[in-house]
């Protein structure tokens, strides 16, 4: 019997020799081809969405799913995409800041007041709260010395239906909802702008509200399906370029028609002045 036991525990320990031996304990450990992210343990996957600052995210998504007990293969994926995510995030910045903003200014275009979820509310008034930040900042105002970041001020709201629908109660008839149409402006110049950004604490926190409304928004990230937003603040997508050229085309087309049309009558206008007399024609009549 306790030789039994014995060989049962070297087998064991065999195996976590065997682990360690391996050297794929840990996302320092990955390496293509030989640790990779399905070698890692769910504790170590979840360590990594973690350390990015995705996981808060990825639960929300996991829970509109309603995946109770997540596999191994989930934290796989989930991993996967924080990693690619963070890639975007750093080697992208300019790109990954525009795309950011665009996502949640759909949500600011899509926001109905009388429909909308607390959730959606909440984001609204979040960027809202953004723009005007920005704007003070564009005139000049002095900035406060280490300004907490916007979200961790509402951090307590973001995971609380009961504290978001009261938040919706008391906020819903004061002047940010009353003036929606011009914040509305204020909030598109504001996302538009190059030079702002959210910043990642403040992204983090935003994301968890937004997967909320858009469960496919971290997809659409890493697929870089999103709208990019131009310089000037427009977001531009196929059928709008595709109108734009086409009516600058027909214009052209216009145009011309219009010129070779008048043509003629401008020839019948011009007077006809009288024709000059060649210098070999004088010396003959001379």
């Amino acid at each position: 019997m306790w030789r039994l036991i014995w060989v049962f525990l070297a087998a064991i320990a065999g195996l976590f020799g065997l682990a360690s031996a391996s050297g794929c304990e840990t996302e320092d450990d990955l390496s293509p081809g030989t640790c990779d992210l399905v070698d890692l343990s769910k504790t170590e996957l979840k360590k990594i969405c973690e350390r990015v600052g995705f996981e808060k995210a990825m639960d929300k998504i996991r829970d509109g799913r309603e995946v109770l007990l997540p596999s191994h293969e989930d934290y796989v994926s989930e991993a996967g995409q924080c990693l690619a995510l963070e890639k975007l995030r750093v080697t992208e910045a300019k790109r990954w800041n525009r795309m950011v903003k665009t996502l949640f200014y759909e949500q600011y275009q899509a926001f109905d007041r009388e429909t909308s979820s607390e959730t959606h509310f909440f984001l609204v008034h979040c960027l809202q709260l953004f723009a005007m930040e920005f704007a003070s900042k564009q005139r000049g105002e002095p900035v406060e010395e280490n300004e907490v970041p916007t979200m961790l001020k509402y951090e307590h709201y973001i995971d609380d239906a009961e504290k978001l629908a009261d938040f919706k109660t008391k906020f819903y008839d004061k002047m940010d909802m009353d003036h929606y149409d011009a914040f509305a402006s204020a909030v598109f110049s504001s996302v538009s702008n190059d030079k702002l950004s959210f910043g990642t604490v403040n992204e983090y926190h935003m994301f968890r509200l937004l997967v909320k409304l858009d469960p496919a928004a971290l997809d659409r990230l890493v697929a870089g399906d999103v709208p990019d937003m131009t310089p000037v603040g427009v977001p531009m997508d196929n059928s709008l370029i595709s109108l734009v050229g086409l009516m600058v085309f027909f214009g052209a087309v216009a145009f011309i028609v219009k010129t070779l049309l008048r043509e003629p009558e401008r020839q019948a206008e011009r007077p006809r002045l009288p024709r000059k007399e060649s210098k070999k024609k004088k010396r003959k009549q001379g």
